[in-house]
């Protein structure tokens, strides 16, 4: 149907379209080797992902959902940066781990390529151990919403054991935000 709302990879890339706000696969790494369906991932969105709200035990209100990312970019020489790549769902650039606090110096680990940006710098390119991380160019901290839909402000000076906590949907933490 013509009519019907349809999305489409940009002229001349097949790799499909950058977004800035990224899901939580949870509070570790995305190990796609090992894991290609997600399913030791404790998040709340991955790939085949099937988790309902009755499964975040640790309260909507405490399980972080989505965050920023700071996009990949094209223009750097070498390959099609993965991060915030709507079409290239497996590679680790459309989830978020909360394994670092917001805005780390830590590098995106992805499946694909990564060209490194300001503050958004690249680590190793493998299927085992893979992540992104929230980040974004707002001074001290990213925007989240949670599972309950609040939107928050967080700090990149949260506690990383707190942060560590809130990509978990059922680990049984209890949350003491700042």
């Amino acid at each position: 149907d013509p009519a019907s709302p349809k999305i489409a990879a940009t002229a001349g890339n097949p790799q499909g379209f950058h977004i800035n706000f990224i899901t939580c696969h949870g509070s570790g790494y995305a190990t796609l080797a090992a894991d290609p369906r997600g399913l030791n991932l404790d998040g709340v969105f991955y790939g085949l992902s099937k988790v309902r709200l009755t499964d975040i035990t640790d309260g909507t209100s405490n399980t972080v959902m989505v965050s920023e990312l700071i996009q990949g970019s094209d223009a750097i020489a070498g390959g099609h940066d993965v991060r915030g790549r709507m079409w290239n769902t497996v590679h680790a650039g459309t989830t978020f781990s909360t394994i670092y606090p917001p805005n780390s110096t830590v590098g995106d680990n992805t499946q694909g390529y990564c060209g490194a940006i300001p503050k958004a710098p690249c680590g190793a390119q493998s299927a085992l151990n893979a992540f992104s991380l929230a980040r974004s160019y707002h001074t001290g901290g990213v925007n989240m919403a949670r599972a309950d839909a609040g939107v928050r402000f967080i700090t990149n000076s949260i506690s990383p054991a707190t942060w560590l906590a809130m990509g978990s949907r059922n680990g049984g933490e209890v949350i003491n935000e700042p």
